[in-house]
Formats: structure tokens, C-alpha cells, sequence
């Protein structure tokens, strides 16, 4: 809590700002699978597909490092189908799809001695569009080149600042080199997602834009 006092012609109005906030930290351990399969149709296309199962959550931590809480959080099952080509010399290009079940996201329920505090989510299962291509410039030297389509989860009516999600989508390009054992990346991304509205279940206004950069540098050695 910050306290201002002002002057107010003969005598001294206290003001008070609350300023509130919390951070809730809790981590967990639990099983989860993932099954995949590659078939390679003909001699430059190849198939592939991917399934990962859900993760049940029983979060335990704390709220502002002061109260305990724990929550339960699952995490949505996905599956993938791509498709790949190598018709063209030295390029490689991809198709992915993937579908993933956000609809297990229903509600967020944080549970305190005090309590339980829920929020709704009702999110929503989506899909997302991947394409990309790699060139290779001789044995050591690549060129890589993307762009994604996300559908976001989250409908308009529960849309919060925590995770203000709108479909988004976004561009990419990298280059790798490689010499034997050792691998140098550097890629950039810019993503962008469409302008919306605050959720209507809550008694504020606003609009939400979001639009991010990421520049990558990663160095690998194999043993």
C-alpha cells in the first residue's frame, strides 16, 4: 500500500492508492506419454504423425511466498500430421497440422485455508497451421524459413489480461551451420495477433494488441 497526503486549502486530506497484486509459484510431477510414427510414402514424401497425451496437475505452493494454496491444472492432450517433400534438390519443405484439446481448461481453482477462489476459462479445443522449408547450401551451411498459424483457446467472454489470447500468427527465418560434431542456429521470429476485446464476464474495458520479436542464437556438440 503507498499513502499520499495532500494539502487541501486548511487542512491535511490523507489519499490512499491499493495497489494489489499476487503471484501464485506451485510445481508438481506427473506421467504423461507421447507415441509417434513415420511412413515414407514414396521416395520424396514422407508422412509422420504425433500424439501426446494429457498431463493431470495437483499443483502445491504458495501466494505472495505468505499462503499456502494448491490448484488443479490439466494440460491438453495434442496430435500432429505432417507431411514432408524433398521433390526439389537440397530443399526440404513441411506441412504440420495439430489439433489440441484446451476444452480440459475449464477453470482455474486456487484452493487456500481461506478458501477456494475460481476463475472460469472455458477454453476452447483448436488447431494451428505450420509450414516451413529448409534450403541446404552446400554440406555445412542451411537456410530455414516458417510460418505459423495459431487458433487461440480462449473465448471472448473469459478473455483476461493474465493471457489475453487471440488468434495469432507468425513469420520466421534462420540459418544453421554445421562441422562435424559442433552446430551453430541463429533464427528470428515476429509474431503478431489480432486486436481484441477484454472478456465480458469482467466489469473492465479494454483492448488487447500484441505483437512480439524473438532473435535466437543456440550452439550444439554432439559427444
Amino acid at each position: 500500500m503507498n499513502r499520499r497526503t495532500v494539502p487541501h486549502f486548511y487542512y491535511i486530506q490523507p489519499l490512499s492508492e491499493d495497489w494489489t497484486g499476487s503471484s501464485l509459484e506451485g510445481d508438481d510431477t506427473a506421467p504423461g506419454g507421447t507415441a509417434s510414427v513415420r511412413f515414407q510414402a514414396l521416395d520424396h514424401w514422407a508422412l509422420g504423425a504425433r500424439y501426446q497425451s494429457k498431463v493431470d496437475l495437483k499443483l502445491t505452493g504458495e501466494i505472495n511466498h505468505a499462503l499456502d494454496a494448491s490448484a488443479e491444472i490439466t494440460l491438453p492432450s495434442s496430435f500432429t500430421a505432417g507431411l514432408a517433400n524433398t521433390s526439389i534438390k537440397n530443399l526440404t519443405l513441411e506441412l504440420n497440422v495439430v489439433w489440441t484439446e484446451w476444452s480440459v481448461y475449464d477453470e482455474l481453482a486456487v484452493k487456500t485455508a481461506a478458501g477456494t477462489q475460481s476463475a472460469p476459462k472455458d477454453w476452447d479445443d483448436v488447431w494451428s497451421i505450420r509450414a516451413g522449408g529448409e534450403y541446404a547450401l552446400g554440406e555445412q551451411l542451411a537456410l530455414r524459413a516458417g510460418y505459423v498459424w495459431d487458433e487461440s483457446p480462449v473465448p471472448g467472454t473469459t478473455r483476461a489480461p493474465e493471457l489475453p489470447g487471440s488468434n495469432r500468427q507468425m513469420v520466421t527465418g534462420g540459418v544453421g551451420w554445421a562441422n562435424g560434431r559442433l552446430g551453430v542456429d541463429a533464427a528470428y521470429a515476429h509474431l503478431w495477433a489480432k486486436t481484441v476485446d477484454m472478456g465480458s464476464i469482467y466489469p473492465l474495458e479494454g483492448k488487447f494488441k500484441t505483437a512480439t520479436h524473438v532473435v535466437s542464437l543456440s550452439a550444439s556438440y554432439a559427444f
